[in-house]
């Protein structure tokens, strides 16, 4: 098992999904540490979306001991967070989107984009490997803005077919198939397979939204709660809530007449994703990161964060006594989407084919659009 851990995914016709998480509780190396110390080993310890990790933790810890405003590299990671973001989802699009309809991977295009990831961090950083959320990142402002135009012109092309320029001005469904018409790219070619399948309301369900708040009304419900629990399977007010792409792009007028027409299915998950990059182009191209995309709340010697990762909401709660670390949780968008029924499990169980063959298909594009943040593996049960 590595750290991340996994899901295991039990899958038969006829009967609930079994989904089997067997991530550790990576948060307790960091008891007994000085907020310093917390900083530097988060990044080495959550590598995935560590960005955001980093970001959280930052602003977790300096809510906790009460140590004023936003410092300068918690105001470069969160353009790093955007970046890290963007590059989560076209990773995606780029190596397994292109399974889902008989395609190879963009490998050409998926190593274009690791090496302009790899010169933004650089040049962030002054060559440095890794961000430190707890050192300045002075950098190199002229390569950062060369970096920008070759990945924005990189995404363009291999995700929207050089029409991304038209995928901003979707408003409407008539719009999305319009654009569609011509179009090759790997983003034409899985929304056009969503159509021609009738898979549009695939996975539907009843949704239930993760409310928009901020980290004070987050600390003051997580006051009265278990969270030994809360960690394993959180909640808002009993309910079981999704945070992913599209719950958050679920306002677009494109997204909003696509959830009143077909639900909370394939096509408006895979249409979500797609929204989502192009508006974390727009940021990223502006050097400017969301306003809301993370903020934090102290009280007491303890601190909570919360950051929009790729997948969905990010939390660090801390407590510290006489300095040193007394309490760490992380909730990660894997416990929100992923723990027994929540949306993973819930769009699982509404699949409609009845042979295996079908069954692994449909559930290897629900799989896709909830993107688990950690590895899984799909087993049907065939009897």
């Amino acid at each position: 098992m590595t750290l991340a851990g996994e899901l295991r995914i039990e899958l038969g016709a006829g009967r609930p999904p079994r989904i089997v998480s067997t991530r550790p509780d990576a948060a307790k190396v960091l008891l007994g540490k000085t907020a310093e110390q917390v900083l530097a080993t988060v990044p080495l310890v959550f590598t995935l979306c560590g960005n955001a990790q980093s970001l959280a933790a930052s602003l977790a810890c300096r809510a906790a001991l009460g140590l004023g405003g936003e410092t300068k590299a918690d105001a470069d990671l969160r353009m790093a967070v955007v970046l890290e973001s963007l590059r989560e989802h076209c990773w995606r699009i780029l190596l397994d989107w292109p399974a889902l309809v008989g395609r190879p991977p963009d490998k050409a295009a998926l190593a274009a984009l690791v090496a302009l990831d790899r010169q933004y961090k650089s040049a962030l950083l002054d060559d440095a490997e890794t961000l430190n959320a707890a050192s300045g990142l002075p950098g190199n402002r002229f390569a950062v803005d060369r970096i920008r135009g070759e990945l924005l012109a990189l995404l363009d092309h291999a995700v929207f077919g050089e029409n991304l320029t038209g995928w901003r001005q979707l408003a409407s469904e008539a719009d999305l198939l319009a654009w569609l018409v011509g179009q090759n790219c790997i983003a034409a070619a899985v929304i056009g397979a969503l159509y021609r399948w009738d898979w549009l309301v695939l996975g539907r369900t009843e949704p239930a939204w993760l409310p928009e708040l901020a980290s004070g009304e987050w600390f003051e419900y997580l006051a009265a709660r278990d969270l030994e629990r809360f960690g394993r399977e959180p909640d808002w007010q009993g309910v079981c809530c999704e945070s992913t792409p599209l719950s958050r792009q679920r306002r677009h007028p494109l997204l909003a007449e696509l959830l009143v027409r077909y639900g909370n299915g394939l096509l408006a998950r895979f249409v979500a994703v797609l929204t989502e990059v192009a508006e974390l182009v727009d940021y990223v191209a502006a050097g400017e990161p969301p306003p809301r995309m993370a903020d934090a709340f102290g009280a007491d010697a303890g601190g909570l964060a919360r950051v929009e990762a790729a997948r969905g909401l990010l939390m660090h709660r801390v407590e510290f006594a006489a300095g040193r670390v007394v309490d760490y949780r992380v909730i990660a968008p894997t416990e929100w989407n992923c723990r027994p029924g929540a949306v993973l499990a819930q769009g699982l169980q509404v699949l409609t084919a009845q042979d295996p063959e079908n069954l692994h298909r449909q559930a290897a594009w629900w799989l896709q659009a909830i993107d688990p943040c950690v590895p899984y593996r799909l087993a049907l049960d065939e009897t």
